[in-house]
């Protein structure tokens, strides 16, 4: 009876040793693949002082302090080692991240051929004399207006109809002063107004920051505020109505200045949108040629006081709105600017170059000016509301991410 006992106990505690045998192997298993070579488990780096395992020499691809170098691989390519000196971009390469930066504009967008440009202008005028599809005419003729400022791919003749007849398309799209707007126009997004909805920003004058708590921010615009109310047919931003559909300009605007002609380009992006008429420096005074753009902050001003140049001969003394000799026009609107170094224009704001209104409307359309750029009442308006500012990536206040641009060319 014991020997029968002790063999049926001795038969019931084999599945708990099979059972513990296979948690074994399966525990030896786990510890062989996790101590493996597997190239995409991360490894632990060496302790301080230690070489690392990747490297037979050494301290010289992780962080162990072997006094020659700390950082990662990363690190060497972006130049954020410790003690290791960044290396230097060229020109060009800073060029084509402020390209990228910008966008799509008419100082980074290319221009198509000769033959491009003169199919683009044909069937443009067709679609637009045949009233065909306006997004589709008015891309084509940007097209070859922009090419044609190159010079020696349109005739005067037919570069100045493109013109017109491009203006005319802008005028009936984008700056149509109405909510309506075609769903397919790249240059618009629509907009449903909700209640209680904000458009503006508001800017906390001890921090500097602008809290992006509205339209601006919900849809990404890179214009100004009060414009938006303007293109949409409305005196204000209180009339929005909830439940209601508006058109929202993407943005930025840019400006283009032909120095010997007195006149403005205006564009959404790289959209010709609007010709105006301005004032340059005169022959002892001239406007700068280059890119410019506005600074990140403290860009625009309205019923700025006027601090004359030397060269005016008027002292050093501030001139303010409503005293004899202001020179700003009724609203005193006033926009900084700045030459882009990485275009090639090293001149600082502290220059005191700007755009502005003016008190001598004759002298729009001449060179009259101590080297600014002088705009009529209602442009001038247009202006300060729609450009922004640079959007500089090293500044944790600035929070939108297209900037104007101002082109000052021949």
């Amino acid at each position: 009876m014991r020997m029968q006992h002790d063999g049926r106990r001795g038969h019931s505690n084999l599945p708990k040793i099979l059972f513990g045998a296979a948690g074994v192997l399966m525990v030896i298993a786990l510890v062989i693949i996790m101590t493996s070579d597997d190239k995409s488990t991360e490894q632990p780096g060496p302790k301080p002082g230690e070489p690392t395992k990747t490297d037979p020499k050494a301290g010289t691809k992780t962080g162990a302090k072997t006094g020659t170098q700390t950082g990662t691989k990363t690190g060497v390519k972006t130049g954020t080692k410790t003690g290791i000196r960044p290396v230097p971009q060229t020109p060009k390469a800073l060029e084509a991240a402020m390209n990228k930066l910008v966008g799509p504009s008419p100082i980074t967008t290319p221009t198509d051929d000769k033959a491009t440009a003169i199919k683009s202008y044909v069937e443009g005028m067709r679609l637009y004399k045949n009233a065909g599809s306006f997004l589709k005419a008015r891309t084509l003729l940007n097209k070859a207006y922009r090419a044609g400022l190159r010079g020696g791919v349109l005739s005067t003749t037919d570069l100045n109809t493109c013109r017109t007849a491009l203006l005319d398309l802008s005028a009936k799209t984008v700056l149509h002063r109405t909510a309506a707007y075609n769903p397919e126009d790249p240059y618009i997004v629509g907009h449903r107004w909700a209640p209680g909805e904000l458009l503006n920003s508001t800017r906390n004058p001890a921090t500097r920051m602008v809290t992006r708590e509205g339209i601006i921010a919900k849809c990404d615009l890179c214009t100004g505020t009060k414009i938006v109310p303007w293109y949409n047919g409305l005196a204000s931003a209180t009339q929005f109505r909830a439940g209601d559909y508006y058109k929202l300009l993407i943005g930025p605007f840019h400006m283009v200045v032909y120095r010997s002609q007195c006149v403005a380009d205006i564009y959404l992006q790289d959209l010709l949108v609007k010709r105006i008429r301005v004032a340059v420096g005169k022959a002892d005074t001239p406007t700068p040629l280059g890119e410019f753009r506005l600074p990140s902050w403290g860009d625009k001003s309205a019923k700025s006081p006027y601090t004359p140049p030397v060269t005016a001969g008027r002292g050093s003394g501030q001139i303010y709105p409503g005293e004899p000799g202001y020179p700003l026009g009724a609203k005193g609107y006033y926009v900084k600017i700045e030459g882009i170094k990485e275009k090639g224009t090293d001149i600082p704001v502290s220059r005191g170059y700007a755009i502005h209104g003016t008190s001598d409307p004759s002298s729009i359309g001449t060179p009259a000016s101590y080297g600014c750029i002088r705009v009529g009442a209602a442009d001038m308006e247009f202006l300060y509301y729609a450009l922004i500012g640079y959007a500089d990536p090293n500044d944790p206040t600035v929070n939108w991410k297209r900037f104007s641009t101002i082109s000052i060319q021949k």
